[in-house]
């Protein structure tokens, strides 16, 4: 509004500066150039620093007086200032709804499965909350005979009372970290120039022929390889990397003779089941993934 009273007075600035221009009597040499102006498609008028000067004041005074009132502005300023607030409040609230909501999609679990010509399928729901990794797993038999599940790992045996007690937990898994990251509840591989006097073979779940056999396994991030053969320290480990998460699952199709092989065993969980000598080869596997892109840590 202000602007506009001074751009409507701006023909009569030039007016008053011509005829400032006209009636001033030059005292001394000017040690500046007269400054051209024009407005209006009119003839280039010069004027000398008083008449600019006087003009400036001219102008400045106009704007001064078209100003709103000296509380009116300061009114503007706090109202400018209440929603500077607010509109800082409401990008704050925005970012932090966009963190929450990146946090919920990180914890979307993940359902996939996988089947063998056996009959036998394996489905696992994986989801990463709380810097730990839920895995669920459903194992079903479409086979005609029993399945033996190769999911009773145990880190270490103990021997409490006379009996020997294998010690297992559902929260083990053997973790294999290279491009992809895979949690594998099965017969591990021996690693490669790795000579064993006896290979780690694990307690086993019995699931019949059309039944099903459900787990849930929990494991901290990032992963870490684990292998009943070797440990691993942090001088070992590479820095944590996103990578594709896979789950395995080893198990065994016993004929009726295979049945009789098996053992009772004391296990951490209770009684359970255990084939020892168990064949390698004899093992098949189900491999579900890529389920999530998890942190994890590779060997050096």
């Amino acid at each position: 509004m202000a602007l506009n009273k001074i751009i409507d007075c701006l023909p009569l600035v030039v007016e008053f500066l011509r005829i400032q221009g006209a009636s001033a009597e030059p005292e001394k040499p000017k040690k500046t150039e007269p400054l051209p102006f024009g407005l209006g498609g009119r003839d280039m008028v010069e004027f000398d620093d008083g008449a600019l000067a006087t003009a400036v004041l001219f102008v400045v005074s106009i704007f001064f007086y078209s100003m709103p009132p000296i509380p009116v502005i300061v009114q503007y300023v706090s109202v400018n200032r209440v929603l500077l607030g607010s509109v800082s409040r409401l990008i704050a609230s925005f970012t932090h709804g966009h963190k929450i909501a990146d946090k919920k999609a990180k914890s979307i679990a993940k359902t996939l499965s996988s089947s063998n010509p056996d009959g036998c399928k394996l489905q696992v729901t994986a989801a990463e909350e709380e810097k730990q990794l839920k895995v669920a797993y459903s194992f079903s038999n479409g086979a005609i005979h029993n399945a033996y599940l190769f999911n009773r790992l145990f880190t270490d045996v103990l021997s409490r009372e006379g009996k020997v007690i294998f010690q297992t937990s559902p929260d083990l898994a053997w973790i294999t970290v290279d491009n992809d990251a895979t949690a594998a509840k099965n017969i591990a591989p021996v690693p490669p120039l790795m000579k064993v006097e006896k290979r780690n073979v694990p307690c086993v779940a019995k699931v019949v022929p059309q039944g099903q056999f459900e787990e849930s396994v929990i494991l901290s991030l990032p992963l870490k390889p684990v292998s009943p053969y070797r440990h691993s320290d942090a001088s070992h480990l590479q820095t944590a990397k996103d990578r594709n998460l896979f789950f395995e699952l080893g198990y065994f199709i016993a004929p009726p003779e295979g049945d009789r092989l098996v053992r009772e065993v004391n296990t951490a969980q209770g009684l359970g089941l255990r084939f020892d000598p168990f064949p390698f080869t004899s093992q098949r596997t189900l491999r579900v993934g890529p389920l999530l892109q998890v942190p994890s840590l590779a060997l050096k």
